[in-house]
């Protein structure tokens, strides 16, 4: 039998283009933070691949949005 397919969702919406590289915070409120895939960490800056998905994600989910 195949393993069951498995996703963890963490924002309904796309993360700020800036926000941080593992969890999507904005810098500013970011502080120490867990999450399952990275541990506890701080503020680290997105990779521009990163930032450049994020961007369309967020431009995509608008009304009218082009995808």
């Amino acid at each position: 039998m195949p393993p069951a397919l498995r996703y963890d969702v963490r924002h309904y919406t796309a993360p700020m283009p800036s926000g941080c590289r593992w969890c999507g915070t904005e810098q500013r409120s970011h502080g120490q933070r867990w999450i399952k895939g990275a541990g506890m960490h701080m503020w680290t800056a997105p990779t521009n691949e990163q930032r450049l998905a994020r961007m369309k994600a967020r431009r995509a989910s608008q009304v009218g949005g082009v995808g």
